[in-house]
């Protein structure tokens, strides 16, 4: 049975859900963008036996927004180590995905001695400036070629905007571009 734990407290709110015995080992769990502490519902209902599996749902992506300038990885990994420790948690494996991939690979490099394991899904190196710069000197002209953070976020707050619907009706006709 999973277990959804609200943290509300003055310097602390998170989203947390939970599946699994306290006394098995502990997989913390940290989604990517767009996406949801639920991400893991699946992977959490078939290891549930055998694991503690706690999943942090991101700010921004539930019941928790925070100031603009805190979701910068750094603040992020902040927040999650403040989690880990509200919860008592001492030893545990990291299961993260993209974004959360890279919040959780600079977790574990600053905390690492409470990390026994990590597992990354389709992330965990993340350097966007690298990746502007490339497409700078190449004169890339791709569709989602980006070469800068204002153009990265004018992208994804079109294609968010661009991508809502009505109605089911809407959305099963919707035909990608």
């Amino acid at each position: 049975m999973m277990n959804h734990i609200l943290l509300n407290e003055a310097d602390l709110k998170a989203s947390i859900y939970e599946w699994g015995n306290k006394d098995k080992p502990t997989i913390i769990c940290l989604h990517g963008l767009g996406s949801s502490g639920l991400s893991f519902l699946e992977i959490a209902e078939s290891i549930k036996l055998d694991y503690h599996i706690l999943s942090i749902e991101l700010p921004g992506h539930g019941y928790l927004y925070l100031e603009e300038n805190d979701y910068e990885i750094s603040n992020i990994c902040e927040w999650v180590h403040k989690i880990i420790c509200a919860l008592e948690l001492y030893q545990f494996f990291i299961l993260a995905h993209s974004w959360g991939a890279q919040v959780m690979t600079r977790y574990a490099d600053i905390y690492s001695s409470n990390v026994k394991g990590i597992i990354l899904l389709d992330g965990g190196y993340h350097n966007k400036q690298l990746s502007y710069n490339y497409h700078k000197q190449n004169n890339d002209h791709q569709q989602f070629c980006i070469t800068s953070l204002i153009e990265e976020k004018e992208y994804y707050l079109n294609d968010f905007d661009n991508d809502s619907f009505d109605d089911w009706d809407q959305y099963e006709a919707f035909e990608c571009k």
